[in-house]
């Protein structure tokens, strides 16, 4: 990173609390939180994701569309969220549901716009 900082600090606070997401009210038995893109994070982007999910009746789970407001190139951080998500496993059900959840990739010392809490909406975000 061009400014001096150690980029070892920065992924440290990143793992900490870099994706947060609230809890749906159909939870998985078995839940990853996303991993916070590296290109992204020596950038210092941070981001806003809507994960649209269709949890199929065996408990897996599809992503079928991902929304980010990010600083940056919102690209690798939908990547992240998708991945996340799919490896996602309910307790099987006799129908499919359609599902949302949002995530949020944050680092320490850098606000998030509050105009990106929109993407989440009508989710309340942490």
């Amino acid at each position: 990173m061009g400014n001096g900082v150690s980029l070892v600090y920065p992924v440290v606070l990143a793992l900490i609390g870099a994706a947060q997401s609230f809890q749906m009210p159909d939870a998985p038995l078995q839940r990853y939180e996303p991993q916070y893109p590296l290109a992204a994070l020596e950038n210092g982007d941070v981001a806003m994701c809507r994960v649209d999910l269709l949890r199929r009746e065996d408990g897996t789970v599809t992503a079928t569309g991902v929304r980010c407001a990010a600083t940056g190139s919102d690209f690798a951080f939908e990547r992240a969220s998708a991945r996340t998500v799919e490896r996602w496993q309910y307790a099987p059900s006799d129908q499919n549901h359609a599902l949302q959840t949002c995530f949020t990739f944050r680092l320490y010392g850098i606000e998030i716009p509050d105009h990106f809490a929109d993407i989440c909406e009508p989710y309340p975000v942490s």
